[in-house]
């Protein structure tokens, strides 16, 4: 027998040496499977193979990392020769970082192919990512479109959403879908602007850790690289990355004495009104560096890391906008954008987020209930002039629902209209009844014109514990508690039409001291979590917050309605829907039609009901 076998395998190899149909292709697969990763880096790879397309970039033509010189450390510690696993990158915006991972995605695809994962905060945006620059990446390399084949070629596995290739395969997904969260084993993570993701997607967890979750089985191979322009303090997922990892900074030599040093924005200097007068100085020898100096600074600067990680595998970058090459984001600009933004949180909070690359501390005490019940207005139950959508949110406790009807308006301007309690056991359908008679209820535009709830969140218990609602309850407290702050215009800036603040909150003289209370009930406190690091959280600091929860969830209704996103066009149909209604309701009953009633919903009804009312 073992003879026979000799034979045969003689045969074989006989066979192979000869040669047949698909040899060639089998020894290449076998070579490319038993070949180590290369030693290319990332940069030096999108040096030589990258080309940047006109429909994805300002400056088309080949990449070149000298161009943003400290994206290079960023990037070989994406490359398999780094040790790094995980590579936070928290960065002011436009300085380059979606090109780096742009980079690593055509790097892995054409040298160190395997099963790549990249997650924007939506699906949606996915989508965008794959047509505005995944698609270009691949038209502009010769050497990736011989990998992925055309879209329109049949069984090419070249959709908006997948890309097969020797391999691998990268499949981009949304933040805000856990089916495509847990898609696939991935080597490479990619999570883009993580500020921006869901806390908890699908009832499935935390997007980012569902993601991560995804690269268990390839152990040390695997890298994640997350990047994000931070937020909000103690709520920042990037920050907490950040702060976690080494810290690295970019140290830069100062042209005038050479010592190297990173660039903080207090160190920038120029005269109250006259931005363009905007300097560096430098912290040793105070001299002023004009940005012309900036091109060679960054060209020798280096990472250097300040912390010391509990994970050695976890490296950090920060990049603030001081860094902008020359040509892009200029010291004269942060400083016109900065005294632009001066008196306004908001502006603010943009400008400490996008030009510096640094999260935004929010005041944590609360507005003065008195100076709030002072300035009520007269106005409701009448929608006012400011309101083209009504929202409701809703707070159930065990005897009653307590009901807040908000007015939308223009640059999320928003009135009160009504403040509704509805008594009643909410174990039993009689208080569920009234409020679906709510629902088919309507209140007089200040034009004349009938409205209706457009959308209505609610808070809730169930039975045997307590179900979560999907809602940016910290930031939309901390955005109301911002608002609250704004100052009304004084009657003589009204008279000359001075409009109000942006986001304005106006209060009604119906709601009573105690409504007042509740809706500044909470306060925003430092704590300290499992890992030592601070954190924010709301804190309750009285008994009731009724207000407060009702008004949260009539924000997030008017957000997924999209008023964040209207634009002039849409608030324009929206007045003229309120002008057209206006006239209809002018005209006698017999010529209107009848409105139709709303039949009472069971309670069990609405407990199904969930992707109508939220």
């Amino acid at each position: 027998m073992s003879d026979a076998i000799s034979k045969n395998s003689a045969k074989s190899a006989s066979s192979f040496d000869e040669g047949f149909d698909g040899r060639a292709e089998i020894i290449t697969a076998w070579s490319r499977g038993l070949a180590p990763d290369p030693a290319l880096t990332v940069s030096a790879w999108a040096d030589r193979y990258r080309f940047l397309s006109s429909r994805a970039s300002s400056e088309a033509g080949r990449y070149r990392t000298d161009r943003t010189p400290y994206m290079r450390g960023v990037m070989d510690a994406l490359s398999p020769g780094s040790s790094a696993r995980r590579i936070v990158f928290m960065k002011a915006a436009q300085v380059g970082a979606t090109e780096a991972g742009n980079n690593w995605i055509g790097y892995c695809i054409h040298q160190a192919p395997g099963p790549f994962l990249g997650v924007q905060p939506t699906t949606d945006l996915a989508k965008r990512l794959s047509q505005q620059r995944i698609e270009p990446l691949i038209d502009e390399s010769p050497e990736l479109r011989a990998l992925i084949l055309p879209s329109r070629s049949r069984d090419s596995g070249n959709t908006v959403l997948a890309k097969k290739f020797a391999g691998g395969q990268l499949v981009l997904t949304g933040a805000n879908s856990a089916v495509g969260l847990r898609s696939m084993p991935a080597r490479y993570v990619f999570l883009d602007e993580v500020d921006a993701y869901e806390g908890d997607v699908d009832g499935e967890g935390d997007p980012v850790a569902l993601a991560i979750a995804r690269t268990r089985t390839f152990g040390h191979r695997a890298k994640v690289f997350l990047v994000s322009t931070p937020t909000i303090k103690g709520l920042s997922r990037i920050e907490r990355e950040f702060e976690a990892s080494d810290q690295r900074r970019f140290f830069v030599p100062c042209p005038h004495c050479g010592l190297s040093q990173w660039l903080k924005f207090e160190r920038l200097k120029w005269t109250s009104g006259e931005p363009a007068s905007a300097a560096y100085h430098c912290e040793a020898c105070d001299q002023p560096i004009a940005e012309h100096h900036k091109t060679a600074m960054l060209s020798a600067g280096e990472w250097r890391a300040t912390a010391t990680p509990a994970d050695p595998h976890c490296v950090g970058f920060h990049i603030s906008g001081l860094y902008s090459p020359v040509g892009w984001l200029g010291w004269a600009d942060i400083a016109r954008e900065w005294e632009a933004a001066q008196g306004d949180d908001a502006a603010l909070k943009a400008a400490k987020n996008t030009l510096l690359g640094e999260t935004w501390q929010e005041r944590g005490e609360a507005p003065d209930w008195q100076r709030l019940y002072e300035r009520r207005e007269d106005f409701a139950p009448l929608v006012p002039m400011c309101g083209l959508i009504l929202t409701a949110g809703a707070d159930v406790q065990h005897d009653r629902i307590e009901v807040d009807i908000w007015a939308w308006g223009r640059r999320l301007t928003s009135a009160l209209v009504e403040h509704i309690v509805l008594e009643g056991d909410t174990s039993r359908e009689e208080v569920w009844g009234k409020l679906t008679a709510l629902l088919g209820q309507t209140w007089r535009h200040e034009n004349g014109a009938r409205m209706r709830i457009a959308r209505l969140a609610i808070g809730r218990t169930i039975r045997r514990g307590v179900k979560l609602w999907k809602v940016s309850v910290a930031v939309f407290k901390s955005e109301t508690y911002r608002f609250l702050r704004l100052d009304r215009p004084t009657d003589e800036e009204l008279a000359a039409d001075t409009p109000f603040p942006d986001g304005f909150m106006h209060l009604p003289k119906s709601v009573t001291a105690e409504w007042v209370k509740q809706l500044v009930a909470e306060q925003l406190v430092t704590v300290r979590d499992r890992r030592g690091f601070s954190k924010l959280e709301w804190r309750q600091m009285r008994e009731r917050n009724e207000a407060l929860d009702c008004r949260v969830y009539a924000r997030a209704a008017a957000w997924l309605l999209g008023i964040d996103r209207f634009d002039d066009a849409k608030f324009e149909a929206l007045e003229e829907e309120l002008r057209v209604a206006a006239e209809d309701e002018a005209r006698p009953v017999d010529q209107r039609g009848v409105t139709p009633t709303t039949a009472p919903v069971r309670r069990s009804e609405w407990l199904g009901r969930r992707d109508k009312w939220f």
